[in-house]
């Protein structure tokens, strides 16, 4: 019941990120950065539930739902803002979220560097 209500709730808080109107007009660089900065608060709050759902496997498809859902977010903010927006950004995406599990969130610059790899791998300047 715990990570069906966890991803639920996950669920909805990153559909209502990504409908934010201000993404209309944000450049691909802002997106990356907002989804980034989203992904390490994510990460530094639930940080210990999501730690237990990467070796629990009854909650392996609860995971996977939400680290798809949030790859598939960026790509579809910058589907039409840049022409690398395809497959790779859900696979970059779940890339710099397993950079993120493995990163020490309170004491390195996980935004700088997550938004350096994810730049780099889509070409944005």
């Amino acid at each position: 019941a715990v990570y069906e209500r966890f991803t639920r709730n996950s669920t909805r808080v990153m559909e209502e990120w990504g409908r934010r109107p201000a993404w209309q007009s944000a450049t691909p660089r802002a997106i990356i950065e907002g989804w980034t900065k989203g992904a390490v608060n994510f990460g530094r709050v639930h940080r210990p539930l999501v730690a237990l759902m990467t070796v629990d496997p009854a909650a392996h498809d609860a995971y996977h739902a939400i680290t798809t859902l949030a790859g598939r977010i960026l790509k579809d903010l910058l589907q039409s803002k840049i022409t690398a927006a395809g497959d790779d950004v859900e696979w970059i995406a779940r890339a710099a979220m397993a950079v993120l599990e493995r990163l020490d969130l309170e004491h390195d610059d996980p935004n700088d560097r997550v938004n350096k790899l994810i730049c780099s791998y889509l070409g944005v300047e």
